[in-house]
């Protein structure tokens, strides 16, 4: 059953997840545990695959590799765990966030990647023993590495951003970091993964579908069918009524959510990863909500002219294949946003 105060926010690159999370004011939240993590506990196993363009070629190639990338796996699992029991132990809300691609099994990449020919591999799972769960299951909207049982352990919310707007600016950013502003095989292969909201969806539905099943057996408090929450950027950056709702929706306190705050200084700025440094700078650099172009005043066919400038004709016309592609997700999960 849901446990209410163990909170996973599902997030997609450039959503607007960390700004929601700042808005959260997480750290003055008296439910919310301090000095721990609250989020990224499965990014090195992303990242070490990214890094090493491991992802140019299929998984079943990748040799000593692969065991090394079952140990970040493992050790994400270690460090989420570690997390949930700081919040357990002092019966306070365990909140943390993860984009919805760190939690999805690589095989599912894999074959995302390369197609069924190149899906030999079996499902990676991690060794959740020790966890106070059921008997493990994976049901067929599983794509994560957690078994169904331990998934149902959290109360699953999500934040989500146009496509036009949240896809070019992390295509940007990768593209400013590749060597001569030209992706590596790996990378390229991989962009298809970052270019669609498909595992932010069907992590919804699967969340859905638990807390029916959960409304259809025995038991009936409210928290334990309560539906997966939804957030939309264009709420959280003009609207923070909604942010304050969804804060109450998660048992948060919605006095302390925030719209200003003081930027991080040049010691805490040193001391995060160079790929947060860039990822994060915006954020980092203000002292409050920034207001930004609604996705609603959005043309995607003006917006892939700009691209087309920025990226060159062929690049503009991939990105907008893209969003295009991921919009019918997108605007799924949006009439299911939290609305005020």
């Amino acid at each position: 059953m849901t446990d209410p105060r163990r909170i996973l926010l599902v997030s997609y690159p450039r959503s607007a997840s960390n700004l929601l999370v700042r808005m959260l004011g997480l750290d003055d939240q008296p439910d919310v545990p301090q000095n721990v993590s609250r989020g990224y506990h499965l990014k090195q196993m992303a990242s070490l695959a990214f890094d090493e363009d491991l992802w140019e070629k299929p998984l079943h190639e990748w040799g000593d590799s692969k065991q090394r990338l079952r140990q970040a796996a493992a050790d994400g699992f270690d460090a989420l765990e570690k997390t949930r029991a700081a919040g357990d132990s002092q019966g306070k809300i365990t909140f943390t966030k993860e984009h919805a691609t760190l939690l999805t099994d690589p095989t599912v990449l894999n074959e995302f990647i390369f197609g069924r020919e190149g899906a030999v591999e079996q499902r990676w799972r991690i060794d959740e023993a020790g966890c106070d769960k059921a008997p493990e299951e994976y049901t067929a909207l599983n794509d994560t590495i957690f078994s169904d049982a331990y998934l149902r352990q959290w109360k699953m919310a999500f934040v989500i951003r146009h496509p036009a707007m949240a896809f070019p600016s992390l295509y940007r950013i990768l593209l400013n970091a590749a060597p001569n502003r030209e992706f590596t095989k790996g990378t390229a292969n991989y962009l298809p993964v970052y270019m669609t909201i498909r595992w932010n969806r069907r992590l919804y539905d699967l969340a859905t579908k638990f807390h029916r099943e959960t409304a259809n057996g025995a038991a009936r408090d409210t928290e334990a069918i309560a539906m997966p929450l939804v957030l939309d950027a264009d709420d959280v950056i003009g609207n923070p009524r909604a942010v304050q709702k969804f804060a109450a929706l998660l048992r948060l306190d919605p006095d302390k959510t925030q719209s200003s705050w003081s930027p991080i200084t040049q010691e805490e700025k040193e001391k995060l990863p160079a790929r947060a440094q860039i990822m994060l700078s915006t954020l980092n650099a203000s002292t409050g909500i920034i207001a930004d172009k609604s996705a609603a005043s959005i043309d995607i066919t003006a917006e892939a002219s700009k691209w087309a400038e920025e990226f060159g004709l062929a690049r503009a016309q991939q990105l907008e294949k893209w969003v295009r592609e991921a919009m019918p997700d997108y605007e799924y999960l949006k009439e299911r946003r939290i609305q005020v």
